[in-house]
């Protein structure tokens, strides 16, 4: 009866890093996607051969080992806080939402508070996103496998961080057109895609 438990336990860990692989690739997260796919059958044969074991085996480790590095690699490749462009965008959005008035002198209330959001959440979100990350990097460097495979589950079942400066983008630009007229197309687009 014992082995059916550890069996049935392995198997969900297995399939669990299976979805969180699933969902990642489907974000087009491809390096979290490997190191979840990595992720879950590592924790799976360390429940079936008993933690102790699985700590003297050299197999296992590496493969704990190379789910290590390919966390912080997707980390530092896949992450908001790591995407240049972006951080760009974010700048020339703020500098658009700053000089707002003179593109659109006649600013009634509801433009005047989405500027004003637009100024916070513009300001706010490059340091959001690194705090994020730094969050994410210390998770991958000190979680164990189980403890990370159970957060991976838990990151892919919640909603991801928005992009507020977008979000304030996307609602400000039909409203007030020339106001971004300076800020370049390509950012833009990159901060109209919702991902």
């Amino acid at each position: 009866m014992h082995m059916r438990i550890k069996l049935f336990v392995g198997l969900v860990c297995v399939a669990l890093g299976l979805g969180v692989a699933i969902y990642q690739a489907f974000q087009t997260n491809w390096l979290n996607a490997l190191s979840a796919l990595l992720l879950g059958p590592s924790v799976g044969i360390a429940f079936l051969l008993d933690f102790e074991t699985s700590r003297e085996s050299f197999y296992i480790q590496a493969l704990v080992g190379l789910t290590a590095i390919l966390g912080i690699m997707a980390i530092l490749f896949e992450h908001r806080a790591f995407d240049f462009k972006r951080t760009e965008a974010h700048a020339a959005v703020l500098g658009a939402f700053v000089r707002m008035q003179l593109a659109c002198p006649v600013m009634n209330t509801e433009l005047s508070k989405i500027q004003k959001e637009g100024i916070m959440a513009c300001a706010l979100q490059d340091n959001s996103d690194q705090v994020s990350a730094i969050a994410e990097l210390q998770k991958t460097t000190t979680l164990g496998p189980t403890l990370s495979l159970v957060d991976s589950v838990r990151s892919a079942a919640q909603k991801p961080n928005a992009d507020w400066c977008a979000e304030a983008f996307r609602v400000a630009q039909p409203l007030c057109t020339e106001a971004f007229v300076g800020v370049r197309e390509s950012s833009k687009q990159l901060l109209l895609q919702k991902k």
